[in-house]
């Protein structure tokens, strides 16, 4: 999945949810605070 792809990612948000276990699960669930 490529984050940046996501609207209201960038380059910052994308380093920071690379660093979580499953990126794609904290995007889809919308746990903001979990970035």
């Amino acid at each position: 999945m490529e984050l940046e792809a996501i609207p209201g990612v960038g380059e910052k948000t994308a380093e920071a949810l690379r660093a979580l276990d499953d990126p794609e699960a904290t995007v889809a669930s919308g746990d903001v605070a979990a970035i």
